[in-house]
């Protein structure tokens, strides 16, 4: 999901997402679709967890691996469950 919410140069350094010298601090580096971080998942067959089944690594901003990890887990999940993801609690 993408938001695509426009914030000017004064709005980011106001929420202390972009320093004085316009660096990124950590805060804003992570949400960021610039974040260098990645997230790995895995699906493993049996309960001795030795086969994998297939893998993948989510990059972007942490909300962006956030909502790419559950829909991956809702895809290779063989049985059914529901996620509420963190859309609600972000946009509010």
């Amino acid at each position: 999901m993408n938001c695509k919410v426009e914030l000017s140069i004064p709005q980011i350094k106001t929420l202390g997402l972009l320093n004085a010298d316009d660096i990124y601090p950590n805060v804003g580096l992570l949400l960021s679709n610039q974040c260098t971080h990645t997230k790995k998942t895995a699906t493993i067959q049996g309960t001795d967890h030795t086969e994998f089944k297939g893998r993948h690594v989510f990059g972007g901003s942490l909300f962006g691996h956030m909502e790419k990890v559950y829909d991956y887990i809702d895809l290779r999940n063989q049985t059914h469950s529901t996620f509420d993801k963190i859309t609600k609690y972000y946009l509010m």
